[in-house]
């Protein structure tokens, strides 16, 4: 994973809050020009506009959230049906709140990248140490 530059800046204001804030993710097609700038980005907005040429295919609530000594955790991750046949080379951690501000981005792992078939897509997020994230 890797944190984009607004996701850091919201950690340390203080302004985003994992465990009682709508957190979401949204699977990143970026077929034309990579994924978004981790240095740039700030919301949604910047994955679903020019230049990153990315399509938001499918976005989904996080559950049974955790904050503990540092790391953030939630269930493994269930998106029915997911429509399309899109290759996926990336995963956007946003809060669904406030603009949609993104957090993360997650493009190396298990399985990534992956393409749609029309069938659920179960993200399995990590049991080692730093579960999905630690800061």
């Amino acid at each position: 994973y890797r944190f984009v530059e607004g996701g850091r800046n919201f950690f340390l204001n203080g302004s985003i809050n994992m465990g009682t804030e709508d957190i979401r993710v949204v699977l990143i097609d970026s077929r034309e020009n990579g994924l978004p700038n981790t240095n740039t980005a700030t919301s949604l907005g910047n994955i679903n506009s020019a230049p990153a040429s990315v399509a938001k295919i499918s976005d989904a609530g996080m559950t049974a959230k955790t904050t503990i000594s540092g790391i953030f955790d939630a269930a493994d991750l269930t998106m029915t049906a997911v429509s399309g046949t899109s290759s996926i080379e990336g995963i956007a951690i946003f809060t669904q709140a406030n603009s949609s501000r993104l957090i993360a981005l997650i493009d190396t792992g298990t399985g990534i990248p992956f393409t749609l078939n029309g069938g659920d897509i179960t993200l399995a997020w990590s049991n080692g140490a730093s579960k999905i994230f630690m800061l």
